[in-house]
């Protein structure tokens, strides 16, 4: 750990850098405090971060906090790891958190937070890169990250639909026509097939443990249907997928909204309650109903679970702007990244191919025909 001090508007502040696993436990409750000062969702909360610390072990984390005495005012929670040569900086929750977060209690603490943040960095032996992603739009701490780091820049990043609980609490105040049109012909279809679907919200963590193994077996149908690799089947984001649902299952904030037929799970939705808010974080359908349509059923549900309960303000079907969430959103929420490299070089290395990779992608997808 290494501590200087400086003078600030604030009155005489101190930067402290720690690294190593401990980081989270060595911030403790101040932490806790200005994440909940500055509103950071559930997905960037303390028992969150420290599930990924947990599991992701292929990372070395390491955090920057500006302190005013005993009080957090900014914090800067990153990880690296070596790929392919290169190493990565990345944000502690990378991959897993839906939004990150570099909060400051206010954006005069920003360039102070930036500038160790930006001496931490340069002391990585290069060739680095820093891939800091689903920022806020307008981060103070970004912005001067983008400013002073080599070879730096924002781009946008992937939008969060949601609905927001305005405009009545019966399910059929939102959602396009077309949308509560295609519900009823999924209900038809299953009463002309004499099919039932049973749905039920599970929020212990016993119920949910109950379930696990056929959540998992539902999502791994459905990555593999995909073409891709399930996260289940991943050592690490299959233990923290695990692991963060029943942590915070027993602190009371998770709804496993699922759907069987026949004692199998056709469809599942994972919320996380965080505040007035509910956050769907994880969603899946069995591949062997797919001609049903049963995920619109069992998201319905859930959200008819958040609309039921007053408190609830916003259903949030967070990263990704994908059409069957427009179907119901009426509010979308942008994002950016903050992307960086030792060497202009490097930089433009980095972005032919990945421009080369999005080319090919259609090509492929056509050889390998439909899946």
């Amino acid at each position: 750990m290494t501590a200087s001090a400086t003078d600030s508007p604030h009155g005489s502040l101190t930067v402290v850098t720690v690294h190593g696993p401990q980081l989270l436990e060595e911030s403790g409750r101040p932490l806790g405090e200005l994440l909940h000062r500055t509103r950071a969702p559930v997905t960037y909360r303390r028992p969150w971060l420290q599930t990924w610390v947990q599991c992701f072990r292929d990372v070395m984390p390491w955090g920057v906090f500006v302190a005013d005495g005993e009080r957090l005012v900014g914090a800067a929670l990153l990880a690296t790891r070596r790929r392919l040569g290169v190493t990565e900086i990345v944000a502690v929750g990378h991959g897993q958190s839906d939004q990150i977060r570099l909060p400051v209690e206010d954006a005069s603490v920003a360039p102070l937070l930036a500038t160790a943040v930006a001496a931490q960095i340069r002391c990585v032996r290069p060739p680095w890169r820093l891939v800091v992603e689903q920022l806020p739009c307008g981060d103070a701490v970004a912005g001067e990250l983008r400013r002073i780091l080599p070879a730096a820049e924002l781009r946008p990043g992937d939008a969060s639909p949601s609905v927001l609980l305005r405009d009545g609490r019966a399910l059929e105040d939102y959602g396009s026509r077309h949308h509560h049109k295609a519900t009823r012909a999924v209900r038809h279809r299953l009463r002309r097939d004499g099919l039932e679907l049973c749905i039920a919200s599970l929020t212990s963590v016993d119920a949910i443990s109950d379930v696990w193994q056929s959540v998992e077996s539902t999502c791994r149908r459905r990555d593999l249907q995909l073409g891709r690799r399930s996260q289940v089947d991943d050592p690490q984001a299959g233990s923290f997928l695990r692991e963060v649902v029943l942590r915070h299952a027993a602190r009371g904030e998770v709804v496993l909204t699922t759907g069987f037929i026949d004692h199998r799970l056709a469809a599942y939705v994972l919320c996380f309650r965080d505040g007035p808010a509910m956050r769907m974080w994880n969603t899946r359908f069995d591949p062997a109903f797919a001609s049903y349509g049963l995920g619109r059923l069992v998201r319905d549900a859930a959200l008819e679970q958040a609309l039921a309960d007053a408190a609830i303000e916003e259903f949030d079907m967070m990263r990704g702007d994908e059409a069957y969430k427009r179907s119901t959103a009426n509010h979308l929420v942008p994002a950016q990244h903050l992307l960086a490299w030792s060497s202009p070089v490097l930089q433009h290395g980095v972005t032919a191919l990945r421009a080369g990779k999005a080319a090919l992608r259609p090509l492929v997808r056509r050889l390998e025909g439909p899946r």
